[in-house]
């Protein structure tokens, strides 16, 4: 699970060399942003806003470096169907103030990695890891493939609609995955057989008032019984925790909370635990992002 860690700490490790500022992004108003592309069957792309959840960033990078990323682009592919998803390849993609000259430059200077000039493009290996400049401001990295990277974020296909993809951008954490074979454990009660049932699913988690997390999802299911059946799971569930914490139970929140349209289950704010904060963020930490 380290090696994804060694991966993203490698990319923010090359800005102490760079002295030149860029500072226009894509933005999915206007563009084909990396995870409406790489966003696959079966996979999960995990978007984290590295300028909202600095603190985060900065407290494993340090200020300098952590300072300099943006947006954070994985896509996870699980190598079998187990939950919780714990072993998976991976693309990864970081946004932010790269300058193209000179962090080819930076890359040159890390002796574990070996230069390799394939199909006129430029890139850099180790053992478990590609690694190159896909265009200005933008770091791309591979445990499989990075010519293969290369390509699909530059087909600019377009997996994930646009209206999402802005919510994602605008959202500290952000989930997407279209059928599922499994996922990462956020605490929700979720399980294998249920995971198996989803045509897509959604999480939103942004900062509210006092520093408390929210999280707003929807849950595109294969049917409505079954969609019925993970509104129960999901609401018992939240339900139970409130009473184990000894908080009171307000029905009318809870009926805005948790609802369903046919197939599609929907989360509204609803308020995370300090336990599931800090599992989300372990879970990114230690399995995805690394930071």
């Amino acid at each position: 699970m380290k090696k994804l860690n060694n991966l993203l700490l490698f990319f923010f490790v090359l800005i102490f060399l760079m002295s030149c500022t860029s500072t226009k992004f894509l933005s999915p108003e206007t563009e084909v942003v990396p995870l409406q592309s790489l966003a696959d069957e079966g996979d999960t792309i995990l978007l984290i806003d590295a300028t909202k959840e600095s603190e985060l960033v900065k407290s494993l990078l340090g200020d300098d470096i952590g300072s300099r990323a943006k947006e954070i682009t994985l896509e996870i592919i699980p190598k079998n169907d187990d939950f919780p998803l714990k072993d998976f390849d991976y693309n990864a993609v970081v946004e932010g103030d790269f300058p193209y000259f000179t962090t080819n430059f930076a890359l040159t200077h890390f002796s574990d990695y070996t230069k390799v000039l394939e199909d006129s493009k430029a890139y850099y290996k180790n053992d478990t890891t590609e690694v190159g400049v896909i265009h200005k401001n933008m770091v791309g990295a591979s445990s499989t493939s990075y010519l293969d990277l290369v390509d699909v974020v530059d087909s600019k296909l377009v997996n994930v609609d646009s209206l999402t993809a802005i919510e994602m951008y605008d959202a500290n954490f952000a989930l997407y995955s279209i059928k599922p074979k499994t996922l990462f454990d956020f605490g929700l009660g979720l399980n294998s057989s249920m995971i198996s049932h989803f045509d897509s699913i959604l999480f939103l988690i942004n900062e509210g008032d006092e520093n408390t997390m929210s999280l707003d999802a929807q849950f595109e299911v294969d049917s409505e019984s079954n969609a019925s059946t993970l509104e129960r799971l999901i609401k018992s569930g939240y339900t139970a925790s409130l009473k184990k914490a000894g908080a009171k139970l307000d029905f009318s929140l809870l009926k805005l909370m948790f609802s369903r349209n046919n197939n599609v289950v929907n989360i509204i704010e609803m308020p995370l635990s300090e336990e599931q904060v800090a599992l989300l963020k372990d879970t990114i930490n230690s399995s995805s992002v690394g930071l």
